[in-house]
């Protein structure tokens, strides 16, 4: 974990250059000076982390993902929650062997299941610095290439070995009656991802009452399209009610009006 972290000049120019909202200006600084940031721009950085640190809705930080990732400034990992900034080296070259070896490390500690090998070795290619001896270079390349192939090969071998986890009943918690009257299955794997998103709020819980909000109000149901923008958006306010100490977990239903939102 680092004490500091130092932010290019050449960042401003870009944001001018790339028009970016002030949320998503400040996010960028955030990441880029992050404590847990490393020599690769590379490291594991859920959005509700951030939320929690800058206290903003863990919608905003969402958007601000979102925002950053379309303009190229961030890629973000939802399987391994890890963040990757394709500049930062470019911004932030190797200095030395020994920054060189370190970063090797780093790329060896990678997770498997992290899905920008490609773009973190043409990152690395591209703006590695002369200052990195050649050998760390090829090492850290061919080690992020191998690793990226083995994630290939998981996921191929996962195919043909299980059915998709998405549509696997075991695997479903429940199912969210939608406005073409299909169901929407919330999965455990989603479950999980909403629990790293809103770590304070009772995700099932939670979870039940939108189905029963849902299975009651016919006429606010949401479309496939939709759906995910309704769930977030409960759990936002209710991740914000805990973070301003309202414990009673008391969802007031007709709050929820303002979602009645025709994404589809």
């Amino acid at each position: 974990m680092r004490e500091f972290g130092v932010i290019n000049t050449n960042y401003w120019n870009w944001i001018v250059k790339h028009k970016l909202s002030d949320k998503a200006t400040i996010l960028g600084a955030f990441l880029l000076t992050y404590e847990h940031c490393n020599s690769l721009g590379c490291f594991r950085c859920p959005p509700a982390y951030v939320a929690e640190d800058l206290q903003y809705p863990i919608e905003t930080v969402l958007k601000g993902y979102q925002e950053l990732f379309e303009k190229g400034f961030l890629c973000y990992c939802e399987q391994s929650k890890v963040v990757f900034l394709p500049k930062y080296l470019k911004w932030n070259p190797i200095m030395n062997a020994n920054h060189g070896k370190g970063t090797l490390k780093i790329a060896k500690a990678l997770p498997v299941y992290f899905t920008f090998y490609d773009k973190l070795v043409e990152s690395l290619e591209k703006y590695s610095g002369e200052k990195m001896p050649v050998k760390n270079l090829k090492a850290c390349i061919s080690c992020l290439k191998q690793r990226g192939s083995d994630t290939v090969s998981k996921r191929y071998r996962n195919k043909d070995k299980d059915t998709d986890k998405d549509t696997d009943k075991d695997n479903i918690l429940l199912q969210f009656p939608l406005k073409d009257k299909t169901l929407y299955p919330i999965t455990e794997e989603y479950h999980q991802q909403l629990k790293e998103f809103f770590p304070s709020v009772d995700i099932k819980i939670q979870l039940n009452k939108m189905n029963a909000w849902l299975d009651s109000n016919p006429s606010k149901r949401k479309t496939k399209k939709g759906i995910k923008k309704f769930i977030t958006t409960w759990l936002s306010k209710e991740y914000d009610k805990t973070k301003a100490g309202d414990k009673s977990g008391h969802v007031d239903s007709g709050k929820y009006d303002i979602i009645n939102i025709d994404e589809g």
